[in-house]
């Protein structure tokens, strides 16, 4: 996978990203100046050193599809589902791993991220999900053709033909 910035080759970056010079040579950070601008204001430079700013609460819990629970949607659908505010739904065939997803959860081993079952809901109709936020379709290339059709009630909120606001 990509490998984050070593944090001495960070501290480089962001050195280059904000360090100037002055018109008489000397070098001065960005983040520790305060320069004046036309009118007589000041305005504080900030660099990418300082501090996040405070999250706000989430107004709204995103809601994903997920559309097919094998290798791939199966992953990514339960990596998401264990991330916290993501509330993720399983569009299966029916049939045994269907039923095993029910009855046990979803059990995801990966080296990475360690091994772990994570409870999921899991339909086998799209339109009793109503519409989402994002639809992850993860179903191999054979049956795209027959999964597309079911698509639009995820995206256009419409149970049975009818909007669901």
């Amino acid at each position: 996978g990509v490998q984050p910035a070593q944090p001495a080759e960070a501290g480089l970056l962001r050195r280059r990203l904000h360090t100037h010079r002055h018109s008489t040579g000397r070098r001065s950070r960005l983040s520790d100046s305060v320069k004046p601008r036309r009118g007589g204001s000041r305005r504080r430079h900030l660099s990418a050193s300082s501090s996040p700013p405070t999250p706000t609460p989430p107004e709204h819990i995103m809601r994903i599809a997920v559309v097919g629970a094998g290798g791939v949607g199966g992953f990514f659908g339960g990596m998401l589902a264990r991330a916290a505010g993501a509330q993720v739904t399983f569009i299966a065939r029916a049939g045994a791993h269907h039923s095993a997803i029910v009855k046990d959860g979803l059990r995801i081993v990966s080296a990475e991220h360690g091994d772990f079952t994570q409870s999921v809901r899991v339909v086998e109709d799209a339109s009793s999900v109503g519409a989402v936020d994002a639809v992850l379709v993860c179903v191999k290339e054979y049956s795209l053709a027959a999964v597309a059709p079911t698509l639009t009630p995820l995206l256009h909120g419409e149970a049975d033909g009818e909007p669901t606001a």
